[in-house]
């Protein structure tokens, strides 16, 4: 594994103490707090999740459940449409192209999870996922007739596939101005196999959707209904949409629809960098993972 910092390679020495502040500091900073109010308008979650009491307890019952039945804490699953299985989003980490620049922090978490090998020398970053699909919405993630695993949905046959202890879930993008109805329903249901099957869920908001008027307005409600679902069941949501909020044209890209990417590569972290919407939306993953899974250990 490569790690790069200002283009240039870590000396191992400083990587292993880098490494051991980082968990250290990632344990300290990750101890149950306090409970505080939960926001379900997304202009006001945080885009990091709060990680409190009972939300780190129903974590970890169903990462012990998940334990039980054989998932890996050293893996993730990415569920989603076409910004959750384009290459700009985690690829390049899982291919050693990154600069974490002075956010070595994250060393930790990146290298917890890129060690696992999984089916062709991939890893949880860089694999294509069977539930992480272009042109997908939520309800594809559930058709059975999608699914390269005879009689299970695309959702099951990647929990059977990989064993994974986490899963970034982020579908609505291709729900709104479309089927915004089916989509309250089916991303709940993700969200019910997943924790059913002892993953433990990350869920997303999602970016603007300004193409119509229709679209814009879906968007902010399916927003709000990821975090009323984040609530409900007492799981971390990842606020995507308010981190890309101060970002030029806000995080998205010429298309109107995929978030931007930096011109280094979205695998990048500089301050620079961190003004594009793939390269934030891994970097607040990395963050959220780190977090998470560091509660857990």
């Amino acid at each position: 594994m490569k790690y790069i910092k200002n283009g240039k390679r870590i000396p191992k020495a400083l990587l292993v103490a880098a490494m051991a502040m980082g968990a250290l500091l990632l344990w300290s900073e990750q101890k149950p707090t306090e409970p505080k109010i939960l926001h379900t308008n997304p202009t006001m979650a945080p885009v990091i999740p709060d990680l409190d009491n009972d939300m780190i307890k129903s974590a970890a019952e169903i990462y012990r459940r998940g334990a039980s039945r054989g998932m890996r804490p050293d893996v993730f699953a990415k569920m989603g449409d076409s910004i959750t299985a384009y290459p700009p989003f985690l690829f390049p980490i899982g291919d050693g192209k990154y600069d974490v620049d002075r956010h070595w922090r994250l060393l930790p978490v990146i290298d917890k999870f890129s060690m696992r090998k999984l089916e062709g020398g991939k890893n949880s970053f860089n694999r294509d996922s069977y539930a992480g699909v272009r042109a997908w919405g939520a309800e594809h993630a559930l058709d059975v007739s999608l699914s390269p695993c005879p009689g299970i949905t695309p959702v099951e046959c990647e929990i059977k596939t990989i064993k994974p202890a986490f899963a970034i879930v982020m579908f609505g993008t291709n729900n709104v101005d479309r089927n915004y109805d089916e989509f309250v329903v089916d991303i709940e249901k993700i969200i019910v196999i997943l924790i059913r099957e002892g993953v433990v869920p990350i869920l997303s908001t999602i970016p603007d959707a300004p193409w119509t008027k229709k679209a814009a307005a879906e968007a902010h409600m399916a927003n709000r209904v990821i975090l009323e679902i984040a609530i409900r069941h007492k799981i971390p949501a990842l606020n995507y949409w308010r981190a890309l909020q101060d970002l030029p044209n806000k995080g998205i890209s010429y298309d109107g629809v995929h978030p931007s990417v930096a011109p280094e590569g979205s695998g990048v972290f500089t301050e620079k960098a961190l003004r594009y919407g793939h390269n934030v939306r891994s970097f607040t993953f990395l963050q959220t993972l780190g977090k998470l899974s560091g509660s857990l250990d």
